[in-house]
């Protein structure tokens, strides 16, 4: 799985294969607060909040490889 957030100039990436749950977990978690720490400085916290629970819910919902998904800020 390779997830990449970008903000502007800003760009948050992690690559992940075939990883136990508790790891994805905690990827996501890491990667769920370096989100809102760049939706706290676009004054954009709960339109794009509500986006990214959708995404991560599908996320943990997904058991197998998830390839090249990308979220930017729209």
């Amino acid at each position: 799985m390779q997830t990449t957030f970008e903000n502007n100039s800003k760009a948050f990436s992690l690559n992940i294969t075939r990883v136990e749950e508790t790891l994805k977990l905690k990827c996501l978690n890491f990667l769920v607060k370096h989100r809102l720490n760049i939706l706290v400085e676009n004054n954009k916290e709960r339109k794009q909040r509500s986006k990214f629970n959708l995404f991560i819910f599908s996320v943990l919902q997904t058991n197998e490889t998830i390839g090249n998904l990308k979220v930017t800020d729209s």
